[in-house]
């Protein structure tokens, strides 16, 4: 019984070893022509490559598939490849990285046109923005903060200190005034009159909405107020009620 069934198991691994290799190749003769398998697609980590294939992998970032994904191999999947004892199938995998993210460097501290600079050499689109107090000139911080990893061409916003010597105006309120006396407020606060656009409401016509920064922020001389201007809503024509005039 013992030996019977000692043959069954020795004969079973021997059934399970041929499947193997005439499914996946992993063990072919001298001379066998076989097809390059494929492996795009595929995750990198879960691939399983036959013993007559040398894989070598490059990396590239690609926003379209997620990292770890193989998007490209060389020679292509089917290719035919005769087994040489001597020389392997060198197969090059493209594997991708996922997205391109870049670092936001820390440029706090450093001189303002100088860390701007370094913001756009690092492929970041940058905007700037003053901050009141500090040393003039000197780069406060950056929105996202140092150390963030973003898309080559993301916003950036640069903080620039103003300097202890400039001081703050508070926003005055503007609600309610006419276009004329809103600008007049703007212009002895010593700021300065930025978009004005017209928007439909019940207000009175040609009286401000609302603007913006609000009334008792704390900004810097010169900022510029953008106001919205109360216009009259149009009118519904009167309905047509298909009589004859009498």
């Amino acid at each position: 019984m013992g030996k019977k069934l000692l043959f069954c198991l020795l004969l079973l691994a021997g059934v399970g070893w041929v499947t193997a290799d005439s499914l996946f190749g992993f063990t072919l003769p001298v001379g066998a022509t076989a097809a390059v398998p494929d492996c795009v697609g595929q995750c990198e980590d879960a691939l399983r490559l036959p013993d007559w294939v040398a894989p070598q992998t490059e990396y590239r970032y690609d926003a379209a598939h997620p990292a770890g994904t193989v998007i490209g191999q060389s020679p292509a999947a089917g290719s035919p490849w005769k087994i040489n004892d001597r020389r392997p199938c060198d197969l090059l995998l493209t594997v991708s990285l996922g997205p391109e993210r870049r670092e936001v460097p820390a440029v706090a501290g450093r001189d303002g046109r100088e860390a701007a600079a370094l913001l756009r050499q690092a492929g970041f689109a940058v905007s700037e923005e003053t901050l009141p107090g500090g040393s003039a000139g000197t780069a406060a911080r950056t929105e996202p903060p140092a150390g963030s990893l973003l898309e080559p061409g993301a916003a950036v916003t640069l903080y620039v200190c103003a300097g202890e010597s400039a001081g703050t105006v508070a926003v005055p309120e503007l609600t309610g005034l006419s276009r004329g006396n809103a600008l007049l407020q703007i212009f002895l606060h010593g700021l300065s009159a930025g978009e004005v656009v017209e928007e439909a409401s019940d207000a009175p016509e040609g009286t401000v909405i609302r603007h913006s920064p609000a009334a008792g922020s704390l900004v810097l001389p010169g900022t510029r107020i953008r106001l919205v201007i109360s216009r009259r809503a149009p009118t519904s024509p009167p309905a047509d009620t298909g009589g004859e005039p009498s």
